[in-house]
């Protein structure tokens, strides 16, 4: 009597968006960017090469920490049930033998690893099924994918486990008659897109229409449209450059307490799908701008490259960077001018400095208290704060004594009816300045003041009474 032995099917599990919610080579790519940012049109264009030999030359360039690398947690789960149960378990990728134990040390460990060769192309899931027919045997694995690309390998296999896919994916294993479960993982949602945008920060954007708002008896509705298209093309910017930067801040995103937590780093967006919204939103910004003036493209396509610069290089200089700070703030002032074609105030523009200075020293106090080792890195020491705070509050005041002095430039013109009434905000100004280094120096400050005032009453109420003072001024 023959006894016939059954084999144990072999759970094989892919890398790339199944085993990690990130993809490898956009993963290296990020590093790539963050040293250079020029570098993602030549790494894009190389992407023609192939996927796996990219990913080879990228592994040898940049070393990735998969340790912070975001996982599916649903997949650890199911690589431990099948050890408990004594069933073989193995990690599948194009990466190479030393890298792929990196990947299965830090994150759960598999009985083995089964490295695919290098190749372009379609034939990289072809190589893939061949391999694991030839280590397992026809059918002698059960295979964790995630799309329709792992179609040729899962017509090989005993099982198919797919990870998030759609109906068609579905509809075609079983057409081969495939056995499969189905195994769902959180996915991105509006909220996590709001969340990425950072559209609460847009609220930095209002400044464009300060200019409007001061000139308001001299303006019409054309001069409104133009402040609402400036806003909207610096707040299509804004995101795209924040999309931007937590791309290339992805290593130390996930290193700290709560920026872990955004949608790139916890990879609850991918890399390419917000790339290509950066660009979109890049392209929508410009086109925005154009409706306006030349001078209108030149500004926001400015703000954005001094924002790129400012992330990459000019955030690691002490001092460079808060003034670097002010000034971006100022330019939406100077943006609000640019959409009414009118030159701004001198006394305008020097208390945007003054005062956006004082909120940059303040951020800078704030993180110095509560992220004391990433600022040493970035040129702070624990000392700074105290000459830090007495910048800040120095510049608060000069930027209350530049609004003085713009009140009394405007006595005699004819944009406010009753210009004295501006005086009015001077208290105001004071109370609030000196109100929020208070709580600074206490170490109650949020690390960023916009959110802060967003939340706080006493800020919001300070706001109000100094937009209805101006336009009272404005019109009564």
């Amino acid at each position: 009597m023959t006894t016939t032995v059954t084999r144990t099917p072999v759970l094989c599990v892919d890398l790339d968006r199944t085993l990690l919610r990130t993809d490898v080579v956009w993963e290296l790519i990020a590093r790539s960017l963050a040293k250079n940012p020029l570098s993602l049109i030549p790494l894009l264009a190389r992407l023609t090469w192939g996927r796996s030999r990219l990913r080879v030359e990228l592994a040898e360039r940049f070393a990735a920490d998969f340790s912070l690398v975001p996982h599916n947690s649903e997949i650890v789960e199911l690589v431990r049930a099948a050890r408990d149960r004594g069933e073989p378990t193995v990690l599948v990728t194009d990466l190479s033998e030393a890298q792929a134990l990196r990947v299965s040390d830090s994150i759960t460990d598999f009985d083995s690893v089964l490295t695919v060769e290098a190749v372009t192309g379609t034939a990289t899931k072809q190589r893939r099924a061949q391999q694991l027919v030839a280590a397992y045997g026809e059918q002698g694995f059960d295979y964790v994918g995630t799309s329709r690309n792992d179609l040729e390998v899962w017509r090989h296999a005993n099982k198919a486990i797919a990870v998030d896919a759609g109906a068609a994916v579905i509809g075609r294993l079983e057409s081969l008659g495939v056995a499969h479960e189905q195994l769902r993982t959180p996915t991105s949602s509006l909220r996590v897109w709001v969340k990425q945008l950072r559209v609460h920060q847009w609220a930095k954007n209002m400044l464009i229409f300060v200019p409007l708002i001061v000139s308001l008896r001299q303006r019409d509705l054309a001069d409104l449209g133009n402040s609402a298209l400036m806003f909207a093309a610096f707040c299509l910017m804004a995101s795209a450059v924040y999309i931007f930067n937590d791309v290339s801040d992805l290593d130390s995103d996930r290193a700290h307490p709560t920026k872990q937590y955004r949608p790139l780093a916890s990879g609850a967006l991918s890399i390419p799908r917000a790339l290509l919204v950066a660009t979109l939103l890049t392209a929508g910004s410009i086109a925005l701008a154009s409706l306006i003036s030349v001078m209108a493209v030149g500004i926001v396509a400015m703000y954005a490259v001094v924002t790129v610069v400012y992330s990459v290089y000019i955030k690691k200089i002490a001092i460079a960077d808060v003034i670097v700070l002010a000034g971006l703030y100022t330019a939406r002032v100077a943006a609000g001018c640019a959409a009414l074609l009118v030159l701004p105030s001198i006394w305008l523009l020097l208390f945007s400095v003054f005062i956006f200075f004082s909120l940059a020293l303040m951020k800078r106090c704030a993180d110095i208290s509560q992220r004391g080792e990433e600022m040493i890195r970035r040129g702070y020491v624990p000392a700074d704060r105290v000459i830090l705070i007495t910048l800040g509050v120095t510049s608060g005041v000069a930027s209350v004594m530049a609004f003085c002095l713009y009140i009394s430039s405007q006595m005699q013109g004819e944009q406010f009816l009753s210009p004295w009434l501006l005086w009015l905000i001077v208290p105001v100004l004071l109370f609030w300045i000196a109100r929020v280094w208070l709580l600074t120096n206490r170490g109650d400050m949020h690390d960023d003041p916009v959110v802060f005032a967003l939340a706080d009453r006493a800020s919001i109420a300070t706001g109000v009474i100094v937009v209805l003072i101006v336009l009272a001024a404005a019109l009564i």
